[in-house]
């Protein structure tokens, strides 16, 4: 006898045919939503829990072997490809969107030797829904992490209609030269926080570390067409303030040079943990004044 739950296998199949009915069998969809179920039920993400969690769920006993067998075997299915299937779940995710602000940011999980770079939809309600994702064998993947992060915004681009005004938003593990590169190539906006202590080169061709820049009483200092890092990279605006209540200094590389008043979106900071990666994951509005100084 199926339980009572607060999301049965009902929902749970309906909502993957939705997504993915042009793209899995019926079979394959019907395994994916029971091992779902499972997912949402359990206490822990290990394969038994998972399959222990679906047989309650679904009514079943527990203690039998074939819901965890069932899910081992999801598991290793490779004809469930989830790089494949972003071309699918991504634009069912954005839908009428026309304009996406897309967080980048890898979590770690030091105890199972894994990490995670995902690129996550920020969303009005406060919680991110993740686009795309990788997760490598951290052992195995050191120096690889500028590979997978092109890889991941490649496929980004892949999967997102050319008409979505997409802005990317990163933190300051990302910020360099060939980042911001890949990002004009590919067409993305970008708000990338940076290092107080990186080099900035303003339109006058005065350079000195970020934080030097930063303005006192809370005002925004604004440099269009400034360079950043010792290789000089061109962004269209950078972005330093200290506002009331912020432990540091925000300062940010942006793609943004409107002659208008932009929202230009501050950043992002996600707080990392093994059980909630996007816990406190939010876009700060300033409202800055792309077409001035804003510290005069």
């Amino acid at each position: 006898m199926t339980r009572k739950v607060a999301i049965d296998e009902e929902q749970v199949r309906a909502f993957l045919t939705e997504v993915f009915e042009d793209d899995l069998h019926v079979k394959r969809i019907l395994s994916l939503s029971h091992a779902t179920l499972g997912t949402v039920q359990a206490t822990s993400l290990s394969v038994a829990a998972i399959g222990k969690a679906m047989a309650w769920a679904r009514g079943e006993d527990v203690t039998s072997k074939p819901a965890v067998k069932q899910v081992d075997r999801l598991l290793s299915n490779g004809g469930i490809n989830v790089w494949k299937l972003f071309a699918a779940w991504v634009p069912f995710v954005l839908a009428e969107r026309t304009e996406a602000v897309i967080a980048l940011d890898w979590t770690d999980f030091e105890k199972d030797d894994q990490e995670s770079l995902v690129a996550s939809l920020i969303t009005r309600h406060g919680r991110a829904t993740p686009l795309v994702w990788t997760t490598l064998v951290k052992s195995a993947s050191v120096g690889n992490r500028q590979l997978v992060e092109d890889q991941t915004l490649q496929r980004l681009r892949e999967v997102i209609a050319s008409h979505v005004k997409v802005t990317i938003v990163a933190d300051r593990g990302f910020a360099d030269s060939k980042f911001y590169a890949l990002l004009r190539q590919l067409d993305f906006e970008y708000v990338v926080r940076f290092r107080a202590d990186m080099l900035v080169t303003s339109e006058k061709a005065e350079t000195k570390p970020a934080v030097e820049w930063v303005p006192e009483g809370g005002r925004a200092k604004v440099l269009r067409n400034a360079r950043v890092t010792t290789a000089m990279a061109q962004v269209g605006a950078v972005v330093c303030v200290k506002r009331k209540g912020m432990k540091d200094s925000w300062c940010l590389a942006t793609s943004f040079t409107g002659s208008s008043p932009e929202s230009c979106v501050v950043g992002s900071e996600g707080v990392r943990g093994r059980n909630a990666p996007w816990r406190h994951q939010a876009a700060v509005v300033s409202g800055v004044d792309l077409s001035g100084d804003m510290s005069r």
